[in-house]
């Protein structure tokens, strides 16, 4: 596994967003991060939102897998 390979493990929300969306703003990654969410039923309901369960800050590892699993690994950039 090479430093710029993407790692399962826990992830704050804005966090993920931004490896999905570099490019964007914190806020702006994350409202987009979170439009994927809602438009996709099966990770909607997977993650909690739809009953309103996902109040965390973060996401597990599990949670992690299971987005990677639906929308693709996301581009790690990584520093040089």
């Amino acid at each position: 596994m090479t430093d710029n390979e993407f790692k399962v493990h826990s992830y704050g929300i804005t966090e993920l967003a931004m490896l999905y969306c570099p490019e964007l703003t914190a806020n702006g990654a994350l409202k987009r991060f979170r439009r994927w969410i809602d438009i996709n039923p099966v990770l909607h309901k997977q993650l909690g939102f739809s009953q309103g369960k996902h109040r965390a800050r973060s996401f597990t590892p599990f949670e992690v897998k299971l987005i990677v699993e639906i929308l693709g690994e996301p581009e790690v950039v990584l520093p040089t």
